[in-house]
């Protein structure tokens, strides 16, 4: 378990109250991995959540034709959720992408099963932490479709 005090110093946590924080905290770890090490693969089991205490990583993507795995994006900024697909899809919800790090990280590690079994005793808190869940995807999904925008040549793609 990661200490109360530490989490809300994370800005996933941050603005969540104590209670939150409180009923979360028993179903965390740390989790440490080195530069080059896989966190999780494409295609495997999406059943935790990881949220980046320090540390760079990369998402990386296998191509439809094949070839080289296509860099998705970098996570860097403590407190940034990666495997959210874990917390966002079904039971049987696999990895879109693999997390490769990029330099020696640390992650708070939170088994989803065992989070939806805290938000059914604990509903508010689950509330809470599903709003501030859907505001990082409303960011993320913001920023992607300003990384398309700006790659898309004007005109190729029609107005109405």
């Amino acid at each position: 378990m990661i200490d109360p005090a530490e989490l809300k110093t994370l800005p996933f946590f941050r603005s969540l109250d104590d209670e939150a924080i409180a009923v979360l905290a028993p179903h965390t770890n740390l989790l440490t991995a080195k530069t080059g090490e896989r966190v999780f693969e494409e295609g495997s089991p999406s059943d935790t959540l990881l949220v980046l205490v320090t540390g760079m990583v990369a998402n990386r993507q296998h191509p439809i034709h094949g070839g080289e795995d296509i860099l998705m994006n970098v996570v860097g900024q403590p407190g940034e959720v990666i495997g959210a697909s874990a917390l966002a899809t079904a039971d049987d919800a696999v990895h879109p992408f693999s997390a490769v790090c990029m330099e020696d990280s640390e992650f708070v590690v939170m088994p989803v099963a065992e989070l939806w079994e805290a938000f059914e005793e604990n509903p508010a808190v689950g509330l809470r932490l599903l709003v501030r869940f859907t505001h990082m995807l409303a960011e993320r999904l913001a920023a992607a479709r300003e990384q398309i925008r700006s790659r898309i040549r004007p005109g190729l793609i029609s107005q109405g």
